[in-house]
């Protein structure tokens, strides 16, 4: 004899309340974790700023690595050094070791090379005179200790980097790096080796 079936009380059809309060918790279920997410987005990027906006040692020298792998040349000559905060980007000034009289631009993101740009060049140009290797520059290696001390000496609460710059002046190589937070910028230069030159607010 077949018996016919019924629902049970947990299997058959639920009433009202009970829907709207599985709804309730099915979007608690959903909004929870995006509220955390949110603030841990948050404290990430105040901890990046707190540490000069994100801008690291290994993100430069990634970039020089990559040029010299497109370039095939471990010893490459730049003329300048320029590293955006805000991006972060760097871009760099480089000699073409086949063609010394060359100079491109080699931009970096952090994952990969841009194609070079050429660089126009007046006739009154000594890039013999502006030249230096990354060897010839430990601060780039020091990075991270040079961001560090330009926040302690410019005395910048939560600051970050927005631009640093690697060129040679009338003194020779010299590592510029301009900072900011909420309240107050200033700029402090650096020797090659990474020691702190002259530090000040703007």
């Amino acid at each position: 004899m077949l018996r016919r079936s019924h629902p049970s009380p947990r299997t058959g059809p639920r009433s009202a309340p009970a829907i709207a309060g599985l709804l309730v918790a099915l979007a608690l279920a959903f909004a929870l974790p995006a509220c955390i997410g949110a603030v841990d987005r948050a404290d990430f990027n105040e901890e990046l700023r707190a540490r000069g906006g994100g801008l690291t040692a290994s993100f430069v020298l990634r970039g020089i690595d990559a040029v010299e792998d497109e370039l095939g040349s471990d010893a490459l000559q730049f003329t300048r050094i320029s590293i955006d905060g805000d991006e972060p980007t760097a871009l760099f000034y480089v000699r073409n070791p086949r063609a010394p009289h060359e100079l491109d631009t080699w931009l970096w993101n952090g994952t990969s090379l841009a194609e070079p740009s050429p660089v126009q060049l007046s006739a009154s140009t000594d890039l013999d005179e502006q030249s230096f290797t990354a060897a010839e520059v430990p601060a780039l290696e020091r990075l991270d200790v040079v961001i560090a001390t330009t926040m302690r000496a410019l005395e910048l609460e939560e600051g970050w980097v927005t631009e640093i710059e690697v060129a040679t002046g009338e003194h020779g190589v010299r590592v510029s790096v301009d900072a900011e937070s909420a309240r107050a910028r200033g700029e402090a230069r650096f020797l090659p080796g990474g020691e702190l030159e002259h530090a000040e607010r703007t």
